[in-house]
């Protein structure tokens, strides 16, 4: 929806309010097709109360709604939930609110309202500020969220204790298919915690615990068993090593869905590499894998050989800001020609020469982005 549309919707909704007629709101959110959408349109606290009353009004099933940039802040969300918990019974099956400086005081309220929202499957509170408070209050109202699939909390500040919180009431989220907690600093011991309890979440499908300083991977590895289903499992811009890398390896097996993996800037290092690589067989649905800023040599990219003959699904291979020479570059050539889906080779910020460059964009003319 444009930006005009977005602000006649608002225009329309506010004079609603000011009727409080339920069957209007109710004849409105019946033309909305299943969908409210103000993203990117800075609403006022008093936009909030008129949106809070809509909510609230909503008896439309599979209704979604879409606040994300809406610079509500706490005191938004605040005005916005005071309306929703008037309804005994809130008709939403997915909640945009990221980017919107929500912190403690805003999830709280939060927490509150969504109680009411039995048939909520997707919660989006990414890049906000909630914190360790702010998570605790929000685990524990995920007794009343049995249907949620995807939980999005990226750059939030929940450290370890909001990672401890969340991770002892995953019991009650068993239909979870997605778990976002990118650059939070939950630290190994949240991240243990985490993995400790993946065990309730058997269709787990998508796991990132980027940028999070973790320093070792053995605990999640272990976990492994638990979340046969995933697909992608994100660990970039942590510092887990050569021995993460191998606990990895050698829990991969208990992956056979995976095709996501993206270890990028983790230090694993030429023996990481040489671990993990003959592992990823038991992937044979890869399709992208990230080892990009690992320290990674030609004896690393040597080991990837093998492998790549098995991921016929493959399309895209990041390994720039690493060690790899000619030598190392060349190895790959083969064994990608074989990649009929390959998209995008990333290798810049290696030590490759020139000719080898031009070389190997015009052998690899099939693949569409040969970054060298």
């Amino acid at each position: 929806a444009s930006s005009e549309s977005k602000h006649l919707l608002i225009s329309v909704v506010n004079a609603l309010y000011e009727a409080r007629d339920v069957s209007f709101y109710r004849f409105l959110s019946s033309l909305l097709d299943g969908s409210f959408n103000l993203e990117d349109t800075s609403l006022t606290p008093a936009d909030c109360l008129s949106v809070g009353y809509l909510l609230s009004c909503v008896k439309t099933r599979n209704f979604s709604v879409n606040l994300s940039s809406c610079s509500l802040s706490d005191a938004g969300v605040n005005m916005m939930c005071r309306e929703m918990e008037e309804s005994s019974n809130i008709c939403i099956s997915s909640l945009k609110l990221d980017s919107n400086k929500i912190g403690p005081s805003g999830v709280e309220s939060l927490s509150q309202a969504i109680q009411k929202t039995s048939e909520l499957r997707l919660l989006d509170l990414g890049s906000n500020k909630i914190l360790p408070i702010g998570a605790e209050c929000l685990s524990k109202v995920f007794q009343s969220l049995p249907e949620l699939t995807s939980l999005k909390l990226d750059y939030n500040g929940i450290g370890e204790g909001g990672a401890v919180s969340i991770a002892q009431n995953l019991c009650y989220l068993p239909q979870l298919k997605e778990l976002r907690l990118y650059s939070n600093d939950i630290g190994d011991e949240g991240a243990t915690s985490i993995a400790q309890n993946l065990h309730h979440l058997p269709h787990l499908k998508y796991l990132d615990l980027g940028s999070n300083k973790l320093l070792e991977a053995e605990s999640l590895a272990q976990a492994f068993q638990s979340i046969p289903e995933l697909e992608s499992l994100i660990l970039a811009n942590n510092a887990v090593g050569e021995d993460g890398a191998l606990s990895i390896a050698q829990n991969l097996h208990y992956l056979p869905q995976l095709k996501e993996l993206n270890l990028y800037g983790n230090y694993i290092g030429d023996e990481g590499c040489i671990s993990l690589a003959p592992s990823l067989s038991h992937c044979p649905h890869l399709n992208i894998l990230k080892l990009s800023a690992n320290e990674i040599g030609n004896a690393g990219c040597n080991a990837l050989v093998p492998a790549l003959y098995h991921w016929s699904e493959l399309k895209e291979l990041g390994l720039y800001k690493n060690r790899i020479d000619d030598v190392g570059c060349n190895s790959l050539v083969s064994p990608l020609l074989h990649l009929k889906h390959l998209d995008a080779i990333v290798l810049t910020e290696n030590s490759v020469g020139e000719e080898c460059r031009h070389s190997i964009k015009q052998t690899l003319n099939h693949v569409k982005d040969v970054l060298l």
